[in-house]
């Protein structure tokens, strides 16, 4: 296998479907009552749209294992060819995970199952209050109950990619920089979300929830290190250098993570951030100061002289050998900002169609948006 693509062997692409449906049935020309099957539009060029069966509220709550399975998988890895791509060493972990929400999906299906004659005849009285009509249409086309089991389904398939041999694995070459672009993609993500902040809101701190953003964005270098084993472990180190300790994180820290973050807008330009602390010589990761100093041990403080009172001063020379502004940013206004974690949002999902699958790559600007269907060959 070429050096290209011998990192597909570090990965196994997890592929988790599950169907939910949507409590609808598609209309047919007898539903229209009101008029002639002649004035409806061809099918060819247009849907009869759909009648619902049941009350889609009782189906709802059906989402949350489909988001919170999403939630594992991007957590862990990130989008490639028709999945997730997951360091192997986190695989075992993450299957239990999804095994376990699987296994209480199965049972709220169950729950519906058995109380789904109930819902119909419940939507049907609903109907009729404002339409017998179509009330009577809607019992009339009352899908069995055993129809109704088929129309949810979970499975996962976990695998790993590997050339046909009569190539020699060449035909990876292009799967194998997607995984490293995608990588950074997501990684640019999250943290372009507070260095647009540093643009339009440059308080002169991030607020403590950055730390724990910011961690596991370190943490997701780290389990792609194989990917670039130099430049991820640097930048990584530098991030969880700069969120060392507890609260605000301002002052020397401030200005270290800004240095980090600051230039991030996308892939390409957090690749030259991490190639920039790979190749800077003495890099100081390891000494940069968190916000909240450690208090001195109670025997020196017993023992420590008064410290002489200092007017405070501001060295406009100073600036870190990691490319971080000078120290006039410091002196900016503390003004409060939000600076949360797009990572922990759930998306949310609507239904579309008979049998809503899963939804589309996870964008933390636009989760709460996210249609129920549109992923490209994954049934979600």
């Amino acid at each position: 296998m070429s050096t290209q693509t011998h990192v597909l062997q570090e990965v196994a692409i997890i592929t988790p479907e599950m169907t939910i449906w949507s409590g609808g049935k598609k209309m047919d020309n007898a539903d229209y009552t009101r008029c002639s099957p002649s004035d409806l539009p061809d099918p060819s060029f247009a849907s009869r749209g759909a009648k619902k069966m049941v009350d889609p509220e009782v189906l709802r709550p059906l989402n949350r294992y489909r988001w919170a399975v999403e939630k594992i998988v991007s957590s862990a890895g990130v989008r490639l060819v028709n999945g997730w791509a997951v360091p192997v060493t986190a695989v075992p972990a993450v299957v239990a995970e999804i095994e376990t929400i699987y296994g209480e999906f199965d049972a709220a299906v169950a729950d519906f199952i058995a109380k789904y004659d109930d819902h119909v005849d419940d939507w049907i009285q609903r109907c009729k209050a404002r339409d017998p009509d179509l009330a009577n249409r809607i019992r009339a086309n009352t899908i069995p109950v055993d129809s109704i089991r088929t129309k949810f389904r979970c499975s996962l398939a976990v695998y790993q990619l590997a050339g046909a041999p009569h190539d020699g694995g060449q035909s990876l070459t292009g799967v194998s920089n997607d995984l490293r672009a995608n990588v950074l993609e997501r990684v640019a993500a999250d943290l372009s979300f507070h260095a647009d902040k540093l643009a339009t809101v440059p308080n002169g701190y991030f607020k403590s929830t950055v730390r724990t953003t910011i961690e596991k964005v370190a943490e997701r270098l780290r389990r792609f290190a194989f990917l670039d084993p130099a430049g991820f472990p640097a930048y990584a180190d530098a991030l969880s250098a700069a969120v060392v300790g507890s609260g605000k994180i301002e002052r020397d820290a401030y200005d270290h993570l800004k240095g980090l973050i600051g230039p991030v807008k996308d892939g390409p330009s957090l690749e030259a951030a991490i190639k920039g602390i790979a190749t800077a010589p003495n890099t100081p990761t390891a000494s940069i100061p968190a916000s909240v100093p450690p208090a001195p041990s109670p025997e020196a403080a017993a023992t420590a002289e008064p410290a002489e009172e200092q007017q405070p001063t501001i060295d406009i020379e100073a600036q870190s050998s990691i490319g971080v502004e000078g120290a006039g940013d410091q002196a900016e206004a503390h003004g409060e900002a939000t600076d949360g974690d797009p990572s922990d949002d759930e998306p949310k999902v609507g239904e579309d169609g008979d049998d809503a699958p899963f939804g589309e790559a996870f964008d933390p600007a636009t989760a709460n948006e996210r249609p129920a269907k549109g992923m490209p060959s994954l049934a979600w």
